[in-house]
């Protein structure tokens, strides 16, 4: 079996707050083998797809690869949930792995909190403690990556550059 690496990491210009939230990952919307199973791993011939998720204050500049080569840079909408055990202090909060594009809707099991949505930040009032599961929509660059002709062994590295948004 061939022993081959990608890695991608993210690399803030100078402008661009590196506080804010971004991350590069497989889309497992688009990288299915025939049964329909989302792929963890990759063989010859396979190019799969990744996507980048950004706060809205940050812009991808581009993406570079050290070998190989990345195409697209569209714009797509993937689906997101999770679920949800709130407490009952007073300063209840979730974190979203996404920055939901729209709202969030909840199913709740029990009782029904009121919530405020900051950024990927949920912040939980009245009826606590809760238990449910959130689904909501976030919105992302989507990538493909076109490996090197395979060998016995290869990495590559993918560095996507991002900068302040205009």
């Amino acid at each position: 079996m061939a022993d081959n690496k990608v890695t991608m990491t993210i690399s803030f210009d100078e402008d661009a707050d590196s506080s804010l939230h971004a991350v590069a990952l497989l889309d497992d919307e688009l990288n299915k083998n025939a049964s329909g199973e989302v792929k963890t791993s990759f063989g010859p011939g396979d190019a799969p797809y990744f996507l980048v998720h950004l706060d809205p204050k940050l812009a991808v500049k581009k993406v570079a690869c050290s070998s190989g080569s990345v195409s697209g840079g569209g714009r797509v909408t993937r689906a997101a949930e999770t679920e949800v055990n709130i407490g009952d202090g007073d300063d209840e909060t979730t974190e979203l792995e996404y920055i939901p594009s729209g709202g969030v809707t909840p199913t709740w099991y029990g009782n029904a909190p009121a919530m405020k949505l900051d950024g990927r930040t949920i912040n939980w009032s009245g009826a606590l403690p809760a238990a449910g599961e959130l689904k909501y929509s976030y919105s992302a660059h989507s990538y493909r990556y076109t490996p090197p002709a395979w060998s016995k062994k290869w990495r590559a590295h993918l560095v996507v550059h991002v900068t302040a948004a205009k």
